[in-house]
């Protein structure tokens, strides 16, 4: 049973590793949007 679970446990680690970046990148890209929008103009 401790097998089974151990992929689950790295499973859920590895998700909120990707996820996490991309919620950064999600919040960042707004402000990268208004630089770029101010810069052009």
């Amino acid at each position: 049973m401790k097998k089974k679970d151990l992929p689950i446990e790295i499973k859920q680690s590895m998700t909120c590793t990707l996820l996490d970046p991309t919620l950064t990148i999600f919040a960042q890209a707004p402000i990268i949007n208004k630089n770029s929008k101010k810069i052009r103009s």
